[in-house]
């Protein structure tokens, strides 16, 4: 992707103002940019940026543009990219039934496909979707699920900004405990996330829950921040929520006056959104303002309109609110009649909120997530727990290789052979600086592992009388810098090759490691021509064998670390052993 394309992206994410000044040019020259991928993602920030000023018409026509682009490229990724920027963009204008269809389209072609990352893009947008009108249940399960998926791939932005809408979701449905469990995963890792869009929505709600936890100044600080992080003149929705939030936490400091021009901003920033959720709230919030100032006619308009804004886009949460504040002012004004019809309604929108079959279907659902949360961090405690025998065993294998090869280098002064001496010394602290940096990192790429246990081969190579021959075939097509392992995985099936096979012939022999892909999976292959398991078993009974410790972890972190599978091949002709063949495969 070129310059231009990239810095348009960062642009309308950051400053929406210079990403308007640079379309003028840039719309002018993307038609003769040789770059495909550029030209597709700059019309789908463009498309971003026309929507976020809802002029959708504009941003469809890009999208058109980009989804030509994506079919002509026959390329799939760019097509599902395209079906959730235009998904967004009707969500945004309020068409629904078109939004859904975007988001479910795309759950349903990926069904059975290694794409954890667009599943749970759509996942979440459908679960906003619900959110906005009022389909808390629909809007719960799609949250969860996709939330299974961003943890799983660890993505720090959508992380944050799912457990975000989630705080709303829980707040509406009183579910206190599950409210204190996001907030204190939210606190806790809240400096890894670097978006400010997600940090304006997080401090907003967060002050939201200080107020009814009767922290008002904490409140006020946290509307303060959400504001401070905002920088997208076109998100009105959090802007009129981090409005509400300034409002109530003054109200409460005694600042009436401040605390009323804060909400008359907020409903005014409320009415350029098409977040229903937000826009009702608003409404009813304010009336519930003017309502504590005694302005009963006033608040009676307010309350009247939030609740017609709720019914009709069938936002239960909102409409109880609204209607129980109506309760309130018709009990004011001594209309008994109107509050008797007023509080049956209320009654029947509470029944439908919290109907047993769908309060059971939410807390199946939580149960589900908080298991599959469980099932997930018992897996994170094994790999954990592998990755900490690793060194373990690390500690176990180095001073005791240090020592040989220490010993390997006394002989070769003591036979005068010192350019030998020099050679291995060389080699050796080589291979000592390797070892430490990689065993810093969780992941190395392919290339590193490489080239660690070329070095190791060339050190044990000089050791042995029969020197063996190595080698290793790669596939043309594969990029083993892009190809991530975790460190020092290798090293146990090569030490294995060396030691238990080729060491004991007679004979040059062979070590070759080859590296293909299949069917978009990568095959790594250590083959030996040595004397083969049986054979090396037998010599070795008795003895105390490190390395079959170590293949043992290797295998957990082979299926654990990389998702992969391993297998052991004993090569033969017949009755005759011709070496031992080790496979780790995984998907990329």
């Amino acid at each position: 992707m070129n310059k231009q394309a990239e810095a348009f992206r960062e642009w309308v994410m950051t400053d929406t103002k210079l990403a308007l000044e640079a379309y003028e040019n840039l719309s002018q020259e993307v038609s003769n940019w040789q770059d495909v991928e550029s030209q597709i993602s700059f019309f789908r920030a463009a498309a971003m940026m026309f929507t976020d000023f809802h002029q959708y018409e504009e941003a469809k026509n890009l999208l058109r543009k980009a989804q030509i682009i994506a079919e002509s490229e026959n390329n799939f990724i760019w097509q599902i990219e395209v079906h959730l920027s235009l998904g967004v963009n009707y969500a945004a204008e309020g068409d629904i039934a078109k939004a859904e269809a975007q988001f479910k389209y795309i759950i349903q072609v990926l069904e059975g496909k290694d794409m954890p990352k667009f599943i749970a893009l759509a996942q979440n947008r459908l679960a906003i979707l619900y959110s906005k009108l009022g389909q808390l249940e629909q809007a719960l399960q799609y949250y969860l699920a996709s939330l299974l998926y961003y943890d799983e791939i660890k993505d720090p932005i959508w992380r944050f900004s799912t457990r975000t809408n989630l705080l709303n979701l829980y707040s509406q449905l009183k579910m206190v405990q599950e409210m204190e469990d996001v907030y204190a995963y939210m606190n806790q890792y809240i400096h890894e996330c670097e978006s400010k869009s997600v940090l304006v929505h997080f401090h907003a709600n967060y002050g939201m829950y200080l107020i009814e936890k009767a922290k008002f100044y904490e409140a006020l600080t946290q509307a303060n921040l959400s504001l401070q992080h905002w920088n997208n003149p076109a998100n009105y929705s959090i802007y009129a929520t981090a409005f509400r939030v300034k409002s109530e936490a003054l109200y409460h400091l005694g600042k009436n006056r401040l605390s009323y021009l804060y909400k008359l901003r907020g409903l005014e920033a409320s009415k350029h959104t098409h977040d229903y959720y937000v826009r009702s709230l608003a409404y009813v919030n304010t009336a519930d303002f003017l309502f504590k100032l005694g302005k009963l006619e006033k608040s009676r308009e307010f309350a009247e309109e939030g609740y017609s804004q709720a019914l009709e886009n069938q936002i239960l949460y909102v409409q109880t609110l609204g209607l129980a504040l109506l309760i309130k002012i018709y009990q004011q004004k001594k209309d008994l009649n109107k509050v008797v019809a007023l509080y049956e309604q209320l009654t029947q929108a509470k029944e439908e909120m919290f109907h047993t079959e769908k309060v059971k279907s939410i807390s199946e659902w939580q149960t589900k997530f908080d298991v599959a949360q469980k099932d997930k961090l018992a897996q994170e405690l094994r790999t954990e727990m592998a990755e900490y025998n690793l060194k373990l065993l690390r500690t176990q294998m180095n001073p005791h290789f240090i020592f040989n090869s220490i010993n390997s280098i006394n002989n070769f002064v003591v036979k005068s052979k010192t350019e030998e001496a020099s050679t291995y010394l060389l080699h050796f602290a080589q291979l000592m600086r390797q070892i430490l940096d990689a065993s810093k990192q969780k992941f190395i790429s392919l290339q590193q592992e490489l080239n660690f246990n070329q070095r190791y081969i060339e050190l044990e190579n000089l050791r042995l009388e029969v020197p063996f021959e190595f080698q290793i075939i790669c596939d043309e097509n594969l990029d083993l810098d892009d190809l991530k392992i975790p460190p020092l995985l290798l090293q146990p099936f090569i030490e294995n090759a060396i030691w238990h096979g080729l060491a004991h012939r007679k004979t040059p022999g062979l070590l070759q490691i080859e590296i293909v892909e299949k069917n978009e999976e990568i095959i790594l292959s250590i083959t030996d021509n040595g004397i083969g398991r049986k054979q090396s078993a037998l010599l070795n009974e008795g003895r105390k064998n490190h390395t079959s410790h170590g293949l043992q972890i290797t295998r957990t972190r082979i299926i654990e670390g990389i998702k992969g599978s391993l297998e052991i091949v004993d090569l033969m002709d017949g009755d005759k052993i011709l070496g031992t063949k080790v496979n780790i495969s995984w998907h990329i």
